[in-house]
């Protein structure tokens, strides 16, 4: 039943949205990424980071969906650096093959 903001819309993104909308076990009031213009022109409902400021979006926790943990610590201080979001609230979803 949370409310979740999802960051990541390469193939664990997309994944993890999928998932979200099949079981429906929280709501997905948002899904950005840093390359949200090409996922834009492929059909995709995906906004640019900025999004979070501007809009003022209303999540529980900002789920992380990035194969690889480096890039999300990068992501998630990125976030709390430069867009006050509190840590706490950060989540990462790694997927391994």
């Amino acid at each position: 039943g949370s409310k979740v903001l999802l960051y990541g819309a390469g193939n664990v993104g997309r994944q993890f949205y999928r998932q979200v909308t099949t079981l429906n076990y929280c709501e997905i009031v948002g899904w950005i990424d840093g390359n949200a213009e090409q996922y834009r022109q492929e059909g995709m409902q995906v906004e640019k980071i900025e999004t979070i400021e501007r809009r003022k979006m209303d999540y529980d926790v900002i789920v992380i969906a990035i194969e690889s943990m480096e890039t999300a610590k990068s992501i998630g201080k990125k976030l709390v650096e430069e867009y006050k979001v509190l840590r706490d609230k950060l989540v990462y979803q790694i997927e391994r093959i």
